[in-house]
């Protein structure tokens, strides 16, 4: 994990990298402390408009590009070591909000970062604009940090309904190390697959997502070790997932069980397929969440009712 300070550093680099992209005077680009989403989804900065970020643990950074782009990140400090996260992520543009995301770190080490990304549409959908959940795999350290969900003891009660899940396998290819992520949806059918390197906890340039319906997903399928359907209810009642053979060891292995299309997370370590340990996470909801989120999670409901895949 990284502080503050070298994210303070690199956000200013960015807005300053805007500015000159953008052609726009340097007011242009700003930090604010509160957001407002109008009813036509409209982001309006709320309070004074400063070029240093705010004396406050949340607030949000306006970039105006010349492309008529309004785009915002909603950054805040974190626990336990207070670095600076990004919670959200919101694109705009003159008619309106069009799409937030919200990327959730789970796990960091050596095979780089485990994350998960929900992306959501405001507008019409079609085949090219979807949203969808996901897990991909990515360097340690981003450009800005990351949000990190915080630690939930099991529920006791009744879950959210599972949505989604994901397996991620890792194995050694000399100094580097190989892995397929696979998504899932919530019947067990797979429905994309991120591959790629990892050497030293850094992505490796060549990583790619491969959907379902693509020519070579098959051959792609067989590479990653990866089932193309998973007995979801046997799996959760078992504890156990019958996994193809690869070739080379395994490194490491976990199912990402997303419940609420993100509400709840559930992460696995599993050992020759069986679980060896279960935990939960709880991510942040941002105020702009609280409101957007319900037209997000009927939209991809509705992609689900209608045949449209909702993990590519």
């Amino acid at each position: 994990m990284h502080g503050g300070a070298p994210n303070q550093r690199k956000i200013a680099a960015v807005c300053l990298l805007a500015a000159v992209l953008s052609g726009c005077e340097p007011g242009t680009n700003f930090y604010v402390r509160e957001l407002k989403i109008d009813p036509e989804k409209r982001l309006i900065p709320i309070g004074p408009k400063s070029l240093n970020h705010p004396d406050s643990n949340s607030y949000y950074m306006f970039f105006y590009t010349a492309t008529a782009l309004t785009t915002v990140n909603h950054l805040a400090t974190q626990t336990p070591n207070h670095s600076l996260r990004r919670l959200l992520y919101l694109e705009a543009d003159r008619g309106g909000l069009l799409r937030t995301v919200k990327t959730d770190e789970i796990e960091t080490g050596l095979f780089g970062a485990i994350t998960t990304e929900k992306t959501c549409f405001y507008r019409p959908p079609d085949q090219n604009y979807l949203s969808s959940v996901k897990v991909l795999i990515e360097s340690v350290q981003p450009e800005i940090g990351r949000e990190t969900p915080t630690p939930a003891p099991p529920p006791t009660s009744v879950l959210p309904l599972l949505t989604s899940l994901a397996i991620v396998r890792f194995h050694r290819a000399d100094s580097s190390l190989i892995f397929g992520s696979g998504n899932y949806e919530a019947d067990g059918l797979i429905g994309s697959i991120h591959t790629g390197t990892v050497a030293h906890s850094e992505l490796q340039p060549g990583s790619s997502i491969t959907m379902s319906r693509a020519p070579g997903f098959d051959d792609t399928l067989k590479m990653s070790g990866l089932p193309s359907r998973v007995g979801v209810s046997d799996y959760l009642r078992l504890r156990r997932l019958p996994l193809p053979k690869i070739p080379e060891a395994e490194e490491r292995c976990l199912v990402v069980l997303e419940y609420g299309f993100g509400e709840l997370l559930r992460v696995d370590s599993l050992q020759n397929g069986a679980i060896i340990s279960s935990r939960y996470l709880k991510p942040t909801v941002t105020e702009e969440e609280r409101s957007l989120n319900p037209e997000c999670d009927d939209a991809l409901r509705r992609q689900k009712a209608s045949g449209e895949p909702t993990v590519q």
